[in-house]
């Protein structure tokens, strides 16, 4: 999982939002709203949570930070490989 949506109905007091996520806790995790971005703190110990202090109606969204990561590197990697392919092509023709 990278990344959950909610959607909260005029909240009246802040929370700890700790049930969206079955995942152990990771700090790479951020839940972020129109005016807010938290980091993920650990509940029990084990579990990730988020000290959310703002109130009314809002989206929240939950996100993994690593993955951004990851999704850059497979844009890196396809990119190399669709520019050096013909490369190697080349190559292989001027061999023979």
């Amino acid at each position: 999982m990278e990344k959950v949506t909610l959607n909260n109905k005029e909240l009246k007091r802040s929370l700890v939002l700790n049930e969206v996520l079955a995942e152990t806790y990771d700090p790479l995790w951020t839940a972020s709203g129109p005016d807010f971005r938290v980091s993920s703190m650990p509940l029990y110990g084990v579990i990730n949570g988020f000290a959310i202090e703002e109130t009314g109606s809002y989206e929240i969204v939950v996100e993994y930070q690593a993955q951004q990561g990851a999704r850059l590197g497979v844009l890196v990697t396809a990119a190399a490989i669709i520019l050096l392919a013909p490369l190697g092509l080349l190559a292989g023709r001027r061999a023979r």
